[in-house]
């Protein structure tokens, strides 16, 4: 093969590689306020009230699942269900917005989590799995630099009850703007305000999907390409002459 065979086949090569560009394996990054640090159980919430985070993406991707810390003050909660675990759209602090849309078009809504003592709980399906399924993935997709809620419902009253389950806030201060409680009454304000002294171990999973590779204009590689394979066509079929 004489070498502009080869510079040319080398070079359709390259051209073909960046005219459809790979992407790498999507990465799943944890979002969390908390220091992951375990500080107190907060056994202040009757029926119906909530505990939310509120998180911001770092990437593109999916929210595949969320977690949440449960224990109790004196460590001897019994496993309890509760309400939910919902995913809302910002809104304006401290109202959350808008219930998010999971894959399929229907509510991104945990419906009746069960909840164990001193357990960080990962949910990654919508609803308990039915035998012999794996029930509804959790898969939101996010963009990055969007914030978002993901707010635990209680089912059950564990106001003044240190025996009983509740979501537990971290060791290093609550982060104003980060942390909030719905009340009932009195709606959703700011969890620093309402006397939590940490953040909220309620954290969300997003799976990341990185941009494909290269990160450049496709187009403006295709030029560039195609500019190198003409000059090269050149320097081979009309070498410069030595003579003077």
């Amino acid at each position: 093969m004489n070498a502009h065979a080869y510079r040319s086949q080398v070079l359709f090569a390259v051209f073909i590689i960046f005219l459809f560009p790979q992407s790498l394996p999507a990465s799943e990054v944890i979002l969390q306020n908390d220091d992951g640090l375990v500080g107190v159980s907060r056994p202040n919430f009757n029926m119906g009230e909530s505990a939310a985070a509120w998180l911001t993406s770092p990437c593109t991707g999916d929210l595949v699942a969320v977690q949440v810390y449960w224990a109790s003050v004196i460590g001897v909660a019994s496993d309890s269900q509760e309400d939910s675990i919902t995913v809302f759209s910002s809104g304006t602090f401290p109202d959350p917005g808008s219930v998010l849309m999971n894959t399929g078009a229907v509510p991104a809504i945990v419906a009746s989590p069960i909840m164990s003592e001193g357990v960080l709980h990962e949910y990654r399906f919508l609803d308990p799995a039915p035998i012999g399924s794996d029930g509804t993935s959790l898969s939101v997709p996010v963009t990055g630099g969007q914030t978002f809620v993901v707010s635990f419902k209680f089912l059950n009253t564990n106001n003044g009850n240190p025996s009983f389950g509740s979501v537990v806030e971290d060791s290093d201060g609550c982060q104003v703007g980060l942390n909030t409680v719905e009340a009932i009454p009195g709606g959703w304000v700011d969890a620093c305000l309402a006397g939590v002294t940490g953040d909220w171990l309620i954290r969300a999973v997003v799976d990341c999907v990185p941009p494909p590779i290269p990160t450049v204009s496709e187009w403006g590689l295709v030029v560039f390409v195609l500019a190198v394979l003409v000059s090269g066509s050149m320097v081979f079929r009309y070498p410069f002459s030595s003579a003077t």
